[in-house]
């Protein structure tokens, strides 16, 4: 109960860290390589933001459409996600173009972290020529893997501990939670139910995903203009259908524009956009206030940080800003050169990193006002209780204690709420305040008395498993009566762990 969300956040992405540290060498060189990576000129049209309307497409600049050459003949990599796959990214070789002349100009350094890696890992990284990943989880237990491409790796052991097999297929331990395993034209590295996936499509064993799969269908639809993408379906997104999200595109196109698209229940979609809207807004009078507050005091320095913040904010949600199109929500940004292409790999990771969990946390933090008002709503059904039988005196007692309602927790159920039960508030305790919760919910409630007359107390409490993984999040509030005969709410809303 006393460990922090953000920390049991970061246990939780424990894997994809360790997947990640794989790779680390090659990330040390997305930020030098990306100046040498400057592709030729040559004609060709911006395509269009998949699955979003086309006049999203205007924010994009035909300046840098001219500057993305010809794409060579080169492999769908979703021909390595399974069927059942929830969620799939990619990286394309051409995204990694300012990484491969990294190298070409240091052919010392490549070859010394290329010997490296062969006698430490039997893998040699620094020939990475695309990236694959993808998740089948079923939203009990977060998991993924990513195929690192690695044409020519042939079929060399791995040089690390033998975990078990897959149809023949040797599969190593790479860390607690990380397998990996050699299939044709690289590795896979992951969670054990994708790596089996993996070995299984190679092997003919499994069909891959089709085209015209609602997850992908955008991307195969635009798929020589794309880069880097991020595809996520509704049952990988099911904490955020309250807000009418069923599919998420992420993509970073050759022309240098990134593009999100976030499609679903256009009503919900509509109320989120306003929410979010009224948010920046706020945000950015806030921002204005600290910049006139800076400019009044005597601090230069304060002065100019206070005009950057102001104007890059105000710039910056001017061309991400996003727009309403039927049943989408649309953004967009485009970099200011093509050429930045190696620049768009770190930077969709450092914003996934940044945004996906502060976007998690506010999730997770939507939901604890069901608790918050639920649990004020008992308190006021308490006091009027208490208002109703104060006749009684020093006899008076509020309603016997219950145990905690309903009496299976919500994890487990669909979308991890508790489907409504009449039942479970049939309690004489629940009837005499009044008090049911008639939705599908994600809290359990509980309501506690002690002693009778002037020393009657009660406590009303909630608890829930916002991320099930076993830890309660708890709010409750406690009541006694004063002298003078009323209640008092003590010490207020108390809340333990609120985001767990």
């Amino acid at each position: 109960m006393k460990r922090s969300s953000s920390v049991l956040e970061l246990l939780r992405v424990r894997e994809l860290s360790r997947v990640l540290a794989l790779v680390s060498p090659l990330a040390i060189a997305l930020g030098v390589g990306c100046a040498g990576a400057q592709k030729p000129a040559a004609n060709s049209p911006a395509g269009g933001v998949a699955a979003s309307p086309a006049p999203m497409a205007e924010r994009g600049s035909s300046t840098a459409a001219a500057r993305a050459p010809a794409r060579a003949a080169e492999e769908s990599p979703l021909r390595y996600v399974p069927a059942n796959a929830v969620a799939a990214a990619f990286v394309r070789r051409d995204a990694l173009e300012f990484f491969t002349q990294y190298f070409a100009h240091n052919p010392e350094l490549q070859k010394e972290l290329s010997e490296y890696l062969e006698r430490s890992l039997g893998l040699d990284l620094t020939r990475l020529e695309g990236l694959v990943a993808f998740s089948i989880s079923d939203g009990q237990r977060p998991s993924g893997a990513v195929l690192l491409r690695l044409p020519g790796a042939g079929d060399r052991p791995l040089k690390l501990p033998e975990e078990t097999t897959e149809s023949g297929v040797t599969i190593h331990r790479l860390a607690p939670d990380v397998l990996v395993a050699r299939v044709p034209g690289g590795a896979i590295v992951g969670s054990e139910p994708e790596v089996r996936a993996e070995i299984a499509l190679a092997q003919h064993r499994a069909q891959a995903i089709a085209a015209d799969a609602p997850l992908v269908a955008p991307l195969e639809r635009d798929a020589a203009e794309i880069d880097v993408a991020i595809a996520v379906g509704p049952r990988a997104l099911a904490p955020l259908a309250t807000f009418g999200v069923e599919h998420a595109l992420l993509v970073y196109r050759r022309t240098g524009l990134v593009s999100l698209v976030v499609s679903g229940d256009p009503a919900k979609l509509a109320a989120a956009h306003g929410v979010m809207m009224a948010g920046v807004r706020t945000g950015l009078a806030e921002l204005e206030t600290q910049k006139q507050r800076a400019l009044a005091g005597s601090d230069p320095l304060a002065g100019a940080a206070a005009i950057l913040s102001s104007y890059g904010a105000r710039k910056l949600w001017q061309e991400i800003e996003p727009r309403l199109a039927g049943n989408q929500l649309v953004t967009q940004y485009q970099l200011p050169h093509a050429e930045m292409i190696g620049l768009a790999v770190p930077m969709i990771g450092v914003l996934a990193a940044v945004a996906i969990p502060a976007f998690m946390k506010y999730v997770r933090r939507s939901k604890t006002v069901e608790a918050t008002m639920n649990v004020r709503k008992l308190f006021d059904s308490a006091i009027t209780y208490r208002e109703e039988h104060a006749r009684a005196g020093k006899k008076f007692a509020w309603p016997a204690s219950t145990d905690w309602t309903p009496a299976r927790g919500c994890c487990g159920q669909p979308g991890d709420k508790c489907a409504p039960d009449a039942k479970a508030w049939s309690a004489p305790t629940w009837k005499a305040l009044n008090f049911s919760v008639d939705d599908p919910h994600y809290y359990q409630y509980r309501f506690v008395t002690q002693g009778k007359g002037a020393e009657a107390t009660f406590t009303v409490e909630a608890r829930g498993d916002l991320d099930c993984d076993g830890i309660f999040s708890k709010f409750r509030r406690s009541g006694a009566i004063t002298p003078d005969g009323s209640v008092t709410g003590g010490r207020g809303l108390e809340t333990e762990n609120d985001l767990e």
